[in-house]
């Protein structure tokens, strides 16, 4: 079944993102990370980011690695789709993906897939904000800490992902009341909550203003 899902959303995403794929098309930024193999992105509160890039950029001794990251990005969304959509329903393939592709072929999100380089940092972001939602707790302080640690990795990536995070605290709440699933869901959403607060807290003091 987790196979079968991920197969399916992970050509399901390469098809959608073929032709940024082979367009050869490449932003001023793009252009930076392939001719110099420079990741100017600690200034911007991105150090996880810099540190990718700086792996798999060899330190700098590989520089076009393009379209690699767009297939990595389009594969790491994929996984965290996969085990969010066993939240959504554990029966079938196809309808519980679909019901969360959106996530990867949302209008908003094209312009991020553009971007050769840094499309894989924020699907590492996008990643990191919702992987928290496939794994129920009705322990607070295990969704507090899940929550706080997922958000602060997403936030050190790509600081919007944090509006993803937020709205799947309301979505999964919604689907949770709708299907019946009752226990524990006021004491999920309020660790959602405390963890966001705190992830923001530990990053502005750690990162932001370091």
């Amino acid at each position: 079944m987790i196979k079968g899902r991920f197969l399916f959303c992970f050509l399901l995403t390469l098809a959608y993102l073929f032709p940024l794929l082979t367009s050869g098309h490449y932003y001023a930024d793009d252009l930076l990370h392939s001719v110099m193999g420079q990741t100017p992105w600690n200034s911007n509160g991105r150090p996880l980011s810099n540190g990718l890039f700086h792996l798999l950029m060899a330190g700098g001794l590989l520089s076009d690695i393009a379209p690699l990251t767009q297939i990595i990005g389009a594969a790491t969304i994929s996984a965290s789709i996969v085990f969010l959509s066993f939240r959504i329903s554990k029966s079938g393939v196809i309808l519980p993906v679909l019901a969360l592709f959106p996530i990867i072929s949302s209008p908003y999100y094209l312009e991020n897939w553009s971007f050769r380089y840094d499309s894989l940092t924020m699907a590492f972001a996008v990643s990191a904000a919702i992987l928290p939602y496939a794994f129920k707790s009705d322990d607070i302080v295990k969704s507090i800490a899940s929550s706080t640690f997922c958000l602060f990795i997403s936030l050190c990536f790509y600081q919007a992902a944090l509006n993803l995070f937020i709205s799947f605290a309301a979505i999964i709440f919604i689907v949770d009341t709708y299907e019946k699933r009752c226990a524990g869901r006021y004491k999920e959403l309020a660790g959602r909550v405390a963890g966001l607060l705190l992830a923001n807290a530990i990053y502005t003091l750690t990162i932001k203003n370091s």
